[in-house]
């Protein structure tokens, strides 16, 4: 069964990076959805960073600059195809 994980952020890069490499290290399978809202200064670097993890990791990245938690939310989900979603804060970690 798949869970999509829909994270949205706004300049955090460094927790979701923590987060990533979590579930990059447990083998998630599960697909991730990001939906970033950050400044330009922190969407220009997270795409690299996100990179590292996607060969071992199903990572979707959405750069939704200026959109409010909620908006972004309803643009991550128009993107997911699993039957189910879970979401987590840039800051939280699900435990696949």
């Amino acid at each position: 069964m798949s869970v999509a994980i829909i994270i949205p952020t706004k300049n955090r890069a460094r927790f979701l990076i923590r987060q990533l490499a979590y579930y990059s290290e447990v083998g998630c399978n599960h697909p991730i959805f990001i939906g970033d809202s950050s400044d330009n200064a922190h969407l220009e670097s997270v795409p690299d960073s996100v990179s590292k993890f996607e060969d071992r990791t199903e990572i979707s990245y959405l750069p939704l600059p200026g959109l409010k938690k909620d908006e972004a939310i309803q643009e991550i989900v128009k993107h997911v195809e699993a039957p189910y979603v879970a979401l987590a804060s840039d800051d939280d970690f699900l435990i696949p």
